[in-house]
């Protein structure tokens, strides 16, 4: 498998304030506290005076900051408000935020505003946030999100204000397992990595769109940082085979729109995959998912906020594939769990590790 960084490019120009003078710095990935009271994965940021609170992932291909709103359409229209909540990570409300500020809007479009943004240590004013009308992207990632693509409003507003050295930023999702015995926190680093996370071989990779002409024998992947599962394939010949050589069979894709891992794979009890899942690259570094990673029980968002986990029904985090064409495999940020990705936009390339306990910021 010969991995590619997918990324969108768009121009965006703007200086920020800023309150301190990090290099580098690392975010958790982790369970956060939102205002209906109820928790959501993902990396803890704050905007808005008082400061509303948000879980978030990294988008590599989009460049903007994205918040949902209750009036975003990013939830069913039955879907309660507090479900709506959890599902997005959190819900930016305008009206309440004393340094709110109208930068575009449009009925009927994607407005932008401009509000105070806390993000680990540091402070952005005036910072240019989108509230989209619906939801963003073709991954199933509900949750907000900090845009991290070659052109990142955030990248760019932080190594402006001194608060970063380069244009790069590295990700860890963290682990989440069935029984949550190994459950970890991740990490999201940015202007620069965590060196010590890297373990063993490293592989670096030049930053290209994916196209039909780099499609060779083996089975090419997009990375996409925010979609929710391990890996996405090609439903022919990949996936089928895959049932095959398990001897199991499916009995539907996760559509529901308060689904944690859209377009996971739901399986009987009796017929679940039971083994493990090594994805190599190159046939020189294999990543390794221990069942308990592989297959989870299948999480909704109900009624109240909450998230329950059905551990009569398991889903497979492999689903079908997302990328441009179906001859692509996309690799999610659950893949994540078993591997470290570090993005260098500056020297044009990112690398692909294993992942370690260790810390140390470089």
């Amino acid at each position: 498998m010969s991995p590619s960084l997918w990324t969108a490019l768009a121009a965006v120009s703007t200086a920020y304030a800023a309150s301190d003078n990090s290099q580098v710095f690392a975010l958790p990935v982790k369970d956060v506290s939102l205002s209906n009271g109820k928790l959501m994965r993902g990396v803890p940021i704050s905007a808005g005076t008082p400061s509303q609170s948000f879980a978030v992932v990294p988008q590599a291909h989009f460049d903007d900051t994205i918040l949902y709103t209750k009036s975003s359409g990013a939830c069913a229209s039955n879907a309660t408000s507090a479900t709506c909540v959890t599902l997005c990570g959190g819900l930016y409300d305008q009206q309440t935020s004393s340094s709110s500020s109208t930068i575009d809007q449009d009925p009927g479009n994607d407005s932008i505003v401009g509000d105070d943004l806390l993000i680990g240590n540091s402070s952005l004013s005036d910072y240019p946030i989108v509230l989209p009308i619906t939801e963003w992207g073709p991954t199933g990632n509900t949750l907000g999100s900090l845009g991290v693509s070659p052109n990142s409003t955030l990248l760019n507003a932080l190594l402006t204000a001194g608060k970063i050295a380069s244009r790069s930023y590295s990700w860890w999702w963290g682990v989440q397992t069935s029984t949550n015995l190994a459950a970890t926190d991740g990490q999201l680093v940015l202007g620069g990595f965590d060196a010590a996370k890297m373990q063993g071989s490293q592989y670096s990779f030049p930053l290209v769109a994916p196209t039909r002409t780099a499609l060779l024998a083996c089975l090419q992947a997009c990375i996409m940082p925010d979609a929710p599962l391990i890996a996405y394939i090609p439903q022919t010949p990949y996936f089928k085979t895959f049932q095959a050589l398990t001897g199991t069979s499916n009995v539907g894709t996760e559509l529901q729109p308060a689904t944690l891992n859209y377009q996971g794979m739901l399986f009987p009890q009796s017929n679940v995959y039971k083994g493990n899942l090594t994805i190599s690259i190159n046939n020189e570094i294999a990543f390794e998912f221990p069942n308990d990673q592989l297959v989870l029980p299948n999480a909704n968002v109900q009624p109240d906020g909450s998230i329950l986990a059905d551990q009569a029904a398991p889903e497979l985090l492999l689903g079908s594939v997302l990328g441009p064409s179906s001859g692509w495999a996309v690799l999610g940020r659950s893949f994540f769990q078993a591997a470290y990705l570090a993005v260098n936009y500056d020297a044009g390339n990112f690398t692909i590790s294993l992942w370690a306990r260790e810390e140390r910021l470089a």
